[in-house]
């Protein structure tokens, strides 16, 4: 652990910034903070000092309003498949229901219809209260 910590300074020696516009940690172990931008290529090409920035000056908004957006893409393209499986298990399940003797078929046909008008605005409600947990 402490070779890895070496590592990681020797790597990043203590500047005001460098020709990427990633900041780094100033002399006196202040560090500036990193734009957004900056943070997001920071990841993939020096993870470190963006982890080292966030650790100092944590940041929550832009990562929650991105994973936002991208779950919102993602079920725009992807909602029609999502609720036809969701809505054939709840079928499946239900069947067996009526099967047992448990349910009559008006019941899970009142239910079917109810999650099918469901379903369409669920998933995003669902994106809404999943996401920032």
């Amino acid at each position: 652990m402490e070779e890895r910590q070496d590592k990681v300074s020797n790597e990043h020696p203590e500047s005001t910034g460098d020709q990427s516009g990633l900041s780094t940690p100033a002399a006196g172990g202040e560090s500036k903070k990193m734009s957004a931008l900056a943070r997001v290529i920071g990841v993939f090409l020096e993870p470190s000092r963006v982890m080292d920035n966030l650790s100092a000056k944590p940041d929550w908004l832009l990562p929650l309003i991105i994973m936002l957006v991208c779950s919102f893409i993602f079920v725009l393209f992807a909602g029609d498949v999502i609720r036809d499986f969701a809505l054939e298990k709840t079928s499946e399940r239900m069947q067996v229901q009526v099967d047992r003797g448990n349910m009559s078929q008006e019941q899970v046909d009142q239910i079917m219809e109810q999650q099918e008008k469901f379903m369409g605005v669920g998933l995003y409600i669902q994106i809404l209260v999943s996401v920032p947990i």
